[in-house]
């Protein structure tokens, strides 16, 4: 094996060891995305707890709606409490225009329910997402 092709199979090794890394770390934590609100002008982000709905009926989905959306992945968007606690399943954010409808809602009505967003294992660096979502 002559040097070149050695040092190539190590590179490749690296770039894969990189892209896992990156892989695993941007799955395990919901990252913080600008997150605008509907028609909103206003920026937030998913850690804030500005952007949030009252829950006011007993059903147990939920629906998220996309204005804009500069993710080329499939993110994943699910309901929390004040405390960071999940309150529903994770759901596919819907492609600009469209809508999701999420399961698992174990949402209290009267209370005010928030939106956290993962990115998909292979998404990196942060990105806008546009939406609305009705904690039903």
């Amino acid at each position: 094996m002559n040097k070149t092709h050695s040092f190539m199979i190590r590179f490749v090794f690296l770039m894969f060891f990189l892209l896992l890394t990156g892989a695993v770390f941007a799955w395990s934590n919901p990252g913080t995305y600008q997150l605008t609100r509907g028609q909103s002008p206003t920026t937030y982000t998913t850690e804030s707890l500005e952007l949030r709905d009252t829950k006011t009926t007993s059903s147990t989905t939920f629906r998220v709606d996309t204005y804009t959306k500069t993710m080329w992945s499939y993110p994943e968007y699910r309901l929390v409490n004040s405390n960071y606690s999940p309150c529903s399943d994770w759901v596919a954010v819907p492609a600009v225009g469209g809508r999701s409808t999420g399961t698992g809602n174990s949402g209290v009505i009267g209370y005010y329910y928030y939106g956290q967003i993962k990115p998909a294992w292979n998404q990196l660096g942060t990105d806008t997402i546009r939406l609305d979502f009705s904690a039903d």
